[in-house]
């Protein structure tokens, strides 16, 4: 008899309210899109922090695991690059948090990361934050960087911007398939493990149809 294939977890971690609040809607999008929910149980766990990964990845994947010790667990580490670009010293040992996890447990870890920021990510939605902000469709964009741009944009309306904290409203605003179809080989990993298939949610790719 064949071997019964172990029930999946998908652990997304992540660096702040913002962004659990962006990768729920960017599944529950994708779901919608594919008209069938395929029963992979999905965690989110805010981590405060790229900082925080050292020590909290672990411990939450260990929480997850003691709920579910008959599943395999897929853990998704979404983090910024900016970090590692401006800083001489790396704020996380990214292969070192990885081994780790494997070592106790993990099936799969992938990091997924945001060129610059998740700040850029939402942006690709230019004309959606400025329709959440109420600012002319005819605002130009001044800063290359994410961050310092959709701060910027804030501020043009008596606004803070702060990383990592919720935003309301501004999710809901934007145009989650472009963010999606824009950032496509990044989240591609994640769409695999859940069981989202490319061409049916962000159509950025219709030869994966007969790859999938």
């Amino acid at each position: 008899m064949a071997k019964k294939k172990k029930e999946r977890i998908v652990a997304v971690f992540v660096e702040g309210a913002t962004e659990i609040e962006l990768y729920k809607s960017i599944v529950n999008y994708a779901h919608k899109a594919m008209g069938v929910f395929n029963g992979v149980s999905i965690e989110y766990r805010n981590i405060a922090g790229i900082g925080n990964y050292k020590k909290d990845a672990t411990k939450e994947f260990l929480k997850i695991q003691r709920d579910n010790p008959d599943k395999d667990i897929h853990v998704f580490l979404c983090i910024d690059t900016d970090v590692f670009e401006i800083s001489k010293k790396p704020p996380i040992d990214k292969v070192a948090i990885k081994e780790k996890l494997r070592e106790i447990g993990a099936k799969k870890v992938v990091y997924i990361e945001a060129n610059r920021s998740i700040e850029d990510w939402l942006l690709c939605d230019y004309s959606g934050v400025l329709g959440f902000l109420n600012l002319p469709v005819n605002t130009k964009r001044v800063h290359t960087a994410g961050l310092e741009e959709l701060r910027r944009l804030f501020r043009l309306k008596n606004k803070t911007y702060i990383k990592g904290k919720k935003v309301d409203g501004l999710i809901t605003s934007l145009n989650i398939a472009l963010i999606i179809s824009s950032n496509c080989s990044e989240l591609k990993p994640l769409c695999n493990s859940i069981g989202f298939k490319c061409f049916q949610i962000c159509k950025t790719n219709q030869d994966s149809k007969e790859k999938e």
